[in-house]
């Protein structure tokens, strides 16, 4: 499944062929796999979907949650949960029927977030690496110098990011990360 800025979703297959499933909001922004189903965010600056939460079975249907936050930036499925993380950097835990409580500001911004060493790590607009356990209590790791981190994936044993100004890093559990200079422009995804 892909989602793009104008809200659409597709299913493809291994050709490369697409089927939109039509609009589902507007600027479909994270998606994560959960409970069996597909669960999307909308990014809707002021608009009327920012914050919404949707869940879409395998035929493309979906359905509205409703807004859980401001615009919701960043999932991941931890400890049998649903996290999302939104540009208020409030973190929320959902349940597979979409309630999702609030757990406060985290960080500033949370645009990426990924599970590594057994806790859900979390990335800023200020460059900010966090930590966080099952509960959402969450740690700052490492201030960067760098652009906001805008990817997240893990590899090789290491937690690896990328920045708004092209830069990969690898990091270990204690959050120390080794910048591996620039690759190419702004990383916006990862994926193993």
């Amino acid at each position: 499944m892909l989602g793009d800025s104008a809200g659409h979703l597709y299913s493809c297959n291994s050709e490369g062929e697409c089927k939109d499933h039509g609009e589902q909001g507007k600027w479909i922004y994270a998606m994560a796999v959960y409970g069996g189903k597909l669960w999307l965010s909308n990014f809707d600056p002021g608009g009327p979907f920012a914050g919404h939460l949707h869940f879409c079975n395998a035929k493309g249907v979906c359905k509205d949650h409703g807004k859980k936050g401001n615009e919701i930036t960043a999932m991941a499925v931890y400890e049998r949960r649903l996290w999302l993380g939104d540009t208020r950097g409030h973190l929320f835990a959902c349940d597979a029927e979409g309630e999702c409580p609030d757990y406060g500001e985290k960080a500033h911004w949370i645009d990426a977030m990924a599970v590594y060493d057994g806790k859900l790590w979390l990335s800023d607009t200020w460059s900010r690496l966090f930590s966080c356990d099952a509960f959402g209590v969450c740690k700052e790791k490492h201030r960067g110098e760098g652009e906001w981190i805008d990817a997240m994936a893990v590899y090789g044993g290491k937690l690896w990011l990328g920045d708004r100004a092209g830069h990969l890093f690898s990091c270990n559990a204690e959050g120390v990360c080794k910048d591996h200079e620039k690759k190419g422009d702004r990383i916006y995804a990862m994926a193993v």
